[in-house]
């Protein structure tokens, strides 16, 4: 009996994709922390998170550069009220 290989090939099911990196867990974080900002006054930890974040993605390649930018967005849409109060608290 010869010595053969057998490859079993499943037809109509994919071959499993290689998997890439992942999405950046600070990107994550940025975006959640400038959500719940909106309503709070942590909105900063948004700003100072996506900075990470984006600074980590372009060495690693991982994604989540858009989740990164929204966190620092919406971390400076949160802070804005903050700023506004204090200035005019001050100047009262």
């Amino acid at each position: 009996m010869p010595d053969t290989v057998h490859h079993h090939h499943y037809y109509g099911h994919p071959p499993p994709r290689p998997s890439g990196p992942g999405t950046n867990g600070f990107a994550v974080a940025a975006l959640i922390l400038g959500i719940v900002g909106l309503c709070g006054c942590i909105g900063i930890l948004g700003i100072v998170f996506g900075v990470i974040a984006r600074d980590q993605i372009a060495i690693t390649g991982e994604s989540g550069q858009g989740m990164a930018i929204a966190g620092i967005v919406l971390g400076c849409i949160s802070i804005v009220p903050t700023i506004i109060w204090v200035v005019s608290w001050g100047g009262g």
